[in-house]
């Protein structure tokens, strides 16, 4: 879920991370129709960037070591190149991690954020350069998947987040694909009903 003390806590805590790998057994045993494991850990640690792909040997290592359900799949944050990136994950190194997953998905998104500065979420041609070294450090035809983002925000800056009972100034909507799909027939607007408050129609529909 994106915090770091427990991305730490598998990577520095030996009892967590023993813990963390038979927990992934023990869920494939229970689920012998899933193929393997999506493995989608946020915010890493940068200090402790070699403990963090020893993790991820680890893991690849126990799944690959199974007689059936061997299958691994990471999801990654958006790099320009090794540890270059608009996030927190300064550790992260494509190259690194190829032959430590079968698959992955670049997550392509948080250009701007609930708590940056107003900005798109995905801008072409940054989604251009992260794709690039991906399809450079990836098999891009065997290997490579990209995220895309299926959610925006609506950017509040005429006031303190505190003043209007909001924790950031980006109001978030995120959903699957009904109400994506929903969003872009002008079935939602961006002020019909927002954050529980009436409806006031102030925004057309498409």
């Amino acid at each position: 879920d994106g915090f770091e003390s427990i991305f730490r806590a598998l990577v520095e805590d030996a009892a967590a991370q023993d813990t963390f790998i038979a927990e992934l057994h023990r869920i494939l045993d229970a689920h012998p129709w899933a193929a393997g494991v999506d493995i989608d850990l946020e915010r890493g640690p940068n200090d402790l960037k070699e403990g963090i792909y020893a993790l991820y040997q680890r893991i690849y290592s126990a799944i690959k070591g199974r007689a059936a359900q061997r299958h691994v799949h990471l999801d990654l944050p958006p790099m320009e190149g090794p540890g270059q990136t608009v996030g927190p994950e300064k550790w992260c190194e494509y190259e690194r991690l190829r032959p430590l997953a079968d698959t992955v998905a670049v997550m392509t998104y948080g250009f701007a954020w609930a708590g940056s500065s107003p900005g798109p979420v995905s801008p072409v041609a940054w989604v251009r350069r992260v794709m690039d070294y991906a399809a450079r450090a990836f098999d891009a035809e065997n290997q490579l998947f990209m995220g895309v983002p299926q959610y925006g925000f609506r950017w509040q800056i005429y006031d303190y987040p505190a003043n209007l009972d909001e924790g950031s100034r980006g109001e978030g909507k995120g959903g699957g694909l009904n109400p994506f799909l929903d969003w872009m027939l002008g079935v939602y607007s961006h002020t019909d009903g927002r954050g529980g408050r009436p409806a006031t129609n102030t925004q057309p529909y498409i």
